[in-house]
Formats: C-alpha cells, structure tokens, sequence
C-alpha cells in the first residue's frame, strides 16, 4: 500500500471520527440555568441590593433538613406573619422537576415541605420574601439522601 492510500484512508478515519463526536453531542440533552437568562442577567443588580438586604433575615430564617421534611423556621413569630412570598425549588440537572410553594408559616413561625415525592440529590431552595414592601431572597442548597 502506498503512502497516498495510507493518508487518504487517514482523512476518511479522521472525517468518520468528528461525524460521530458531532452526532453524539448533538443527541446530548442540555438544560439551560434559565430560559431567559440574558434578561435574568440584566436584572442582576437588583439581586445583588436585595441579598445585601437580605442579610439580617438570613439570621432569623433557619432551614434544615429532617427525616421526610424540609423545615423552614422564623425564630420571630411577629416577623413570620408579616413575610410572604414563595420558595422555589430548583433541580439543578432537571429543569422537569422544578416547583413552587407559596410562604405559609403557621402560628410558630414553621413550615414545613414534605420531601417524600422529591428526587434524592442536589436542590436549590430560593425563598422570594416580601417583607414591609421590601423584597429580600434566601438562597440554600440541600442534599436529599
């Protein structure tokens, strides 16, 4: 075989190569973070003077994990029904699976989400809070086992 043969095999490996790395990854499903992010991304001033604001309710606002529930607790009763708003549960490989629960803290100032029909893994809790026409957001990341 001659060294022409051997270089035009060579390309026609090559070329086969590349369609299949290209058919591959066009059959790659990818979720965006967001649909419209370039807007969410203009608007990320206000998300940055909102945390800022956000800063004293964080340490009132506690979120933890127990064994079928998630439990979002405001150690100020007062300040629990003065907040609404809404929690936003955010899959971070499967948009599908992504929800929203309206604020409703009862008279302890708890409330509680019940994890039985969640994936296990990682989610992101965001609380949209609106608090004396302020709003304010809490972000939490959980690990559902």
């Amino acid at each position: 075989m001659s060294w022409g043969i051997k270089i035009i095999i060579s390309f026609i490996i090559f070329a086969a190569g590349v369609a299949v790395m290209v058919a591959v990854s066009m059959k790659n499903d990818t979720d965006l973070v967001a649909e419209n992010y370039y807007e969410k991304e203009i608007k990320y001033q206000n998300e940055i003077d909102m945390l800022k604001r956000s800063i004293f309710l964080k340490e009132k606002i506690k979120i933890r994990l127990e064994v079928k529930d998630i439990i979002i607790e405001v150690e100020d009763s007062k300040l629990a029904g003065n907040l609404s708003g809404e929690i936003y549960f955010y899959r971070t490989n499967d948009e599908d699976k992504d929800f929203t629960e309206r604020i409703n803290f009862t008279n302890g100032g708890m409330q509680k989400i019940n994890t039985e029909n969640m994936n296990r893994g990682l989610w992101k809790l965001r609380l949209n809070l609106i608090y004396n026409s302020e709003k304010y957001f809490i972000e939490e990341r959980i690990f559902l086992e």
